[in-house]
């Protein structure tokens, strides 16, 4: 069989084009959007926001007043009073790099303490567990940093909390 005969024909040749462009599409829009992905988020009432990636197939349950969202990252009890708004938007996955670059960061290289730097010298940092409830509250030093110790932690997850509204989310293994 001849291919440069079959190319030749209208229909075969859209076809090939309409696949090239299939190829060709997902990676040119993957560059355009670099690491951004569909993805729930969750905003209480108190500032904090969790985010569960769509490609993580989160599962959402009513129970009453209490809202469940459980995926392979992150689960969480979201009483419905305390939650703001949910929306579906487009999300970095790794948004401590970009927190970094705006002047604060979060140090996790030695596992019994978090050390957030690039804060007001006396503001506040919070430990809050996954329920809303404060685990640490510590202020900054004149250096600007702040030291959450995480020995006496059981492995969960739990976000922190600045004073200027940054959040993080901790994951104690």
């Amino acid at each position: 069989m001849n291919l440069s005969r079959i190319i030749k024909t209208p229909l075969l040749r859209l076809l090939a084009a309409v696949m090239a462009l299939s190829v060709a599409l997902p990676s040119m829009a993957q560059t355009q959007s670099e690491d951004l992905h569909e993805a729930l988020v969750v905003t209480l009432r108190n500032g904090s926001t969790d985010i569960y990636f769509l490609s993580e197939r989160p599962e959402v349950v009513f129970n009453g007043a209490v809202c469940r969202i459980e995926s392979s990252e992150l689960s969480a009890d979201y009483q419905m009073a305390e939650v703001e708004k949910t929306e579906f938007k487009l999300e970095k996955r790794g948004g401590i790099s970009d927190v970094e670059a705006s002047g604060f960061g979060i140090d996790l290289t030695d596992p019994t303490k978090a050390v957030v730097s690039g804060m007001e010298p006396g503001s506040w940092v919070r430990l809050y567990s996954i329920d809303g409830s404060v685990v640490a509250s510590v202020n900054a030093g004149g250096d600007g940093q702040a030291v959450i110790e995480l020995e006496a932690l059981s492995p969960a997850v739990y976000i922190i909390l600045t004073q200027s509204n940054k959040t993080f989310k901790l994951y104690k293994k």
